[in-house]
């Protein structure tokens, strides 16, 4: 045996040691599965027919809006399969009741908050992501839930509020979304000059 398919063998021998685990948790966009990265590969590796679960993910999700964020559990057994959908990301929630769109700009702490939600929005958020099971076999009090869900809030730049003026937040919704125009403007402006650079080079 030549020293490249001892080689050959060892690597073969070393990846059929490794135990992938067979409970993934992931996101997935509700209606929008597809057989492509990032989530194609990790089930194509395992022998799971993608183009068959990603039918399956877009079937179980046809009533809800296309594009939403769910949080999803897959268990596999050999090459089957069972796919257990829960409710739409904390993130996904927390933006929504801000009123915030998605952007780009990133959240830096110590800076202004990007966004704001109500203590009353924090619980109904709460209330929703506690009936998941990741959460309910963990026995999860509300105030843990409670707790979980500011943190997401703080490190996505949303603060929590007792009370919120509609007029004072729209006006700074509009500052907000001012900032991150110039954010993408100045991203623009940076990515034209790297292409004048590249082609004089």
């Amino acid at each position: 045996m030549s020293k490249l398919a001892r080689i050959g063998k060892t690597v073969r021998k070393a990846t059929e040691a490794v135990k992938l685990p067979n409970i993934i948790d992931t996101v997935i966009q509700s209606g929008c599965a597809s057989t492509g990265p990032p989530l194609g590969p990790i089930l194509g590796q395992r022998g799971i027919p993608i183009a068959k679960f990603a039918q399956h993910f877009n079937e179980l999700t046809k009533d809800m809006i296309p594009g939403i964020p769910i949080d999803t559990r897959i268990y596999i057994d050999g090459k089957k399969y069972k796919i257990d959908v829960f409710s739409p990301t904390a993130e996904y929630l927390i933006r929504q009741a801000a009123g915030l769109k998605k952007m780009e700009r990133p959240f830096e702490q110590g800076e202004e908050f990007l966004g704001k939600i109500t203590y009353k929005h924090l619980y109904e958020i709460a209330s929703v992501k506690i009936q998941d099971e990741f959460y309910t076999i963990r026995d999860y009090t509300m105030k843990q839930m409670c707790e979980e869900i500011a943190n997401v809030c703080w490190n996505i730049g949303v603060d929590v509020v007792r009370d919120l003026d509609p007029a004072d937040y729209d006006e700074f919704l509009t500052q907000v979304e001012e900032k991150e125009a110039e954010f993408q403007e100045e991203k623009a402006q940076k990515e034209l000059e790297l292409k004048k650079k590249m082609k004089l080079q």
